[in-house]
C-alpha cells in the first residue's frame, strides 16, 4: 500500500512510482468491488472503449487500437463485443466510403454514463467522509500534476 515517509523524507522518482502504481491498483480494485453487478457486467476495456468513443467521436477500430494502447485484433475483438451488445454502430466514413467508422449509439451513451455516474458517486462519497478540505485540494493538485505524464 501507500509508503508512509516523514515529511523531512525525499521521496525518489521509483518509490513515487511504485506508490502510485500501488494506490491506483488497489483503487480500481475497490472500485470495481463497489460496482454493483449492472456495473459489473461492463468489464474495464469495453468501459474503456466507450469512453474513448464519447471523448474522442466517431472513428476506425485502427484509431480506437492506437488509442487504447491495444493491437487491432484486440480492438477488433471489442468492437464485436461492443456491438453485440448494440452499444455502437459501424457506418461508412462520409470522406472515404472504404473506411468504416464506429459511433456510440443511445444505448452505448446511456450505458457508459450510468457507469460513471455510480462510480463517481461512491467515490465522491468516500472522498467527502475520509477526506479534510485541505486534503481533496492535495489530491486535486497532485491530480493536475499527473495530468501533465498522461496528457503530455
Amino acid at each position: 500500500m501507500l509508503l508512509r515517509m516523514p515529511r523531512h523524507a525525499r521521496a525518489t522518482a521509483e518509490q513515487v512510482a511504485e506508490d502510485l502504481r500501488d494506490v491506483v491498483s488497489a483503487l480500481r480494485r475497490r472500485v470495481r468491488a463497489e460496482a454493483s453487478d449492472d456495473a459489473r457486467a461492463l468489464p474495464y476495456p469495453l468501459r474503456s472503449a466507450l469512453k474513448r468513443l464519447e471523448t474522442d467521436g466517431p472513428q476506425t477500430t485502427a484509431d480506437l487500437a492506437r488509442s487504447e494502447l491495444i493491437t487491432p485484433q484486440s480492438a477488433g475483438a471489442l468492437v464485436a463485443q461492443l456491438e453485440a451488445r448494440a452499444f455502437i454502430v459501424r457506418h461508412a466514413d462520409k470522406t472515404d466510403g472504404r473506411r468504416q467508422l464506429i459511433s456510440l449509439t443511445a444505448t452505448g451513451r446511456k450505458t457508459i454514463a450510468a457507469a460513471r455516474k455510480e462510480t463517481q458517486s461512491w467515490l465522491a462519497q468516500e472522498i467527502a467522509t475520509h477526506m479534510s478540505d485541505e486534503e481533496r485540494q492535495t489530491i486535486a493538485t497532485a491530480l493536475g500534476l499527473l495530468r501533465r505524464i498522461v496528457d503530455p
